[in-house]
């Protein structure tokens, strides 16, 4: 029998089971043949994101996830040690023209 929860832990719980559903639903449409299938776990896992980030917002709002903003220089230091990736634009445009993007609907469209 589950106790009475207060509002920390039950948002806790909600934006774990957020977390673990959009890491399964994004696992999923990888391994995915069938396209409608696919498309409904990346539209799945789009809501996932979605509903998490707004959770998390929340959390933050009220002081149940703490949230510190990162030393400059310490982000410099970190990204100091990466490479930039050059990016070609046209490629990345063509490819997103070409397949099915899912976060390129409304939102409403994405709960159908």
């Amino acid at each position: 029998m589950i106790e009475n929860m207060n509002d920390r832990e039950m948002t806790t719980a909600n934006l774990l089971t957020l977390n673990r559903a959009g890491r399964e639903y994004a696992w999923s449409a990888m391994e995915m043949a069938n396209p409608e299938v696919r498309s409904f776990c990346q539209t799945a896992f789009m809501m996932s994101c979605s509903h998490a980030y707004d959770m998390w917002q929340y959390m933050v709002k009220k002081g149940y996830y703490p949230l510190e903003t990162a030393d400059p220089a310490v982000i410099g230091k970190i990204g100091a040690m990466h490479q930039v990736i050059p990016e070609d634009h046209s490629q990345i445009q063509q490819y997103m023209t070409q397949n099915q993007n899912p976060i390129a609907v409304s939102s409403d469209q994405m709960y159908q």
